[in-house]
């Protein structure tokens, strides 16, 4: 899944604006299946994004494959979208990895809505999606989106819960995957008190379920008796599917208003200091959160500059996993686990599995141009203990002779086999623009 302004993809994008293709590749274990390119920004007639400015961006997709999220200001995606400001939408493509969804129509379809069915009043963006496409989170200044009063010109995270019929091939459901199910909207980033963060919180990143999302905010008020601290700070928040379950023994977040933790924490559990905590990324139910940082006391010893990092939450939804210790890893990404620098957005993507892919600028050159990369790396994880076995990258983005060539926007696959990026064609014959490549470097 990319965005792209190429007008040689689809005969029916042919303007300047960014739009949204799905490419299927074929290496999976679907039979028959041919490799084709496949425009997703489209209207109700079939006709690309438009009306917008900058069109549509920043697509995710659902683990399954069934479902695309992203970010448009296009005006005919659905009806009733006036003027262009940044919404979010959500593709159902009717296909999967298990195969096409029965009496299933493909539908664009408008998550950044009021309760009374309006589109947001002001930009939404940088939308997340859980399995099968039950959650979405994304992040909002539209003051309309909820029955809340929120502060104006702040963004808030919120939680669009879908109701998608027929996720399972062969069961046959109607009127949504879980009987009663009714798609709602609420705020994520809330304190204690169940009150709006009051300063931004951006950048929310859903586990596989949709169990916790993970976010990075300014707000003072997030976390209680735990005030913010002018840097940017990432904490998780257990959604626990909206059950009603009390807190656990450790100290794991409960369901309800007082359901979120600080991962962005010093070894005595304060919010760190020296630099901001950002684009966090939850896997394993919340229990692992990856995360960028120029912060100086996340881990023993101290870091300088920006780095990785992963934490152990011990936190999955709504449980405290047993015979788990709380604890901040150093992601080292250089020969001999030296440090080096990340690139600017270089948000971590973790898999299902144990594996990261992120961006980089490895070993001592502190030119991007030549040594902007995007590397993957192992860590070690169970339900019931952590190993902070955190191993050296693999490099990605390989050029002529194995050699760095440049790479960003890194998403890999949920097995962590696949890793994509985009970057600058190696090969000028093939032209001086940035392209979307398909790696495999765990095969």
């Amino acid at each position: 899944m990319f965005d792209s302004v190429a007008t040689n993809l689809d005969q029916q994008a042919t303007s300047s604006l960014s739009q949204i293709y799905e490419r299927r590749n074929c290496f999976g274990v679907i039979p028959n299946c041919t490799p084709q390119t496949t425009l997703i920004s489209v209207a109700a007639d079939g006709s690309a994004g438009a009306g917008g400015t900058t069109g549509s961006q920043r697509p995710v997709v659902s683990p399954d494959g069934r479902l695309v999220a992203f970010e448009s200001d296009d005006t005919n995606l659905v009806a009733g979208v006036t003027p262009a400001i940044g919404q979010i939408y959500l593709r159902d493509t009717c296909n999967s990895v298990f195969g096409p969804i029965p009496s299933c129509t493909p539908q664009t379809s408008l998550v950044s809505m009021g309760v009374d069915g309006k589109p947001g009043n002001a930009p939404s963006g940088n939308p997340a999606v859980s399995g099968f496409g039950l959650f979405v989170a994304y992040q909002s200044t539209a003051t309309n989106l909820t029955s809340m009063a929120v502060p104006v010109g702040v963004q808030q995270v919120y939680l669009y819960q879908n109701c998608p019929a027929n996720s399972f091939p062969g069961l046959g459901q109607t009127g949504g995957m879980f009987p009663g199910c009714t798609p709602t909207t609420s705020v994520a980033s809330l304190d204690s008190s169940g009150k709006p963060g009051d300063k931004d919180s951006i950048n929310p990143s859903l586990d596989l379920i949709g169990l916790s999302v993970a976010f990075e905010s300014l707000a003072y008020n997030i976390v209680g008796n735990m005030p913010g601290n002018v840097f940017h700070q990432v904490y998780l928040r257990s959604l626990c599917l909206n059950l009603p379950i009390p807190a656990t023994a450790g100290g794991a977040p409960p369901c309800g208003a007082n359901a979120t933790i600080a991962v962005s924490v010093d070894a005595q559990g304060k919010l760190v200091t020296g630099g901001d905590s950002i684009t966090p990324s939850a896997a394993a139910l919340g229990a692992v959160v990856a995360f960028a940082s120029t912060a100086t006391n996340l881990v023993s010893g101290g870091t300088s500059g920006s780095r990785m990092f992963l934490r152990t939450t011990c936190s999955s939804g709504f449980l405290q996993l047993p015979g788990c210790t709380p604890q901040t890893d150093f992601i080292p990404v250089a020969n001999a686990g030296t440090a080096s620098q990340l690139v600017p957005n270089s948000n971590p993507v973790i898999s299902f599995g144990n594996r990261v892919a992120f961006g980089a600028v490895l070993g001592p050159s502190s030119n991007a141009a030549d040594q902007l990369v995007v590397a993957a790396t192992g860590f070690c994880f169970s339900p019931f203990a952590t190993c902070s076995t955190l191993s050296l990258p693999v490099l990605v983005s390989n050029g002529a002779k194995y050699q760095p060539h440049g790479g960003m926007n890194p998403a890999i696959d949920g097995a962590g086999v696949f890793v994509s990026f985009s970057g600058t064609p190696v090969n000028s014959a093939l032209g001086t623009n940035r392209e979307i490549f398909l790696a495999a470097p765990f095969l």
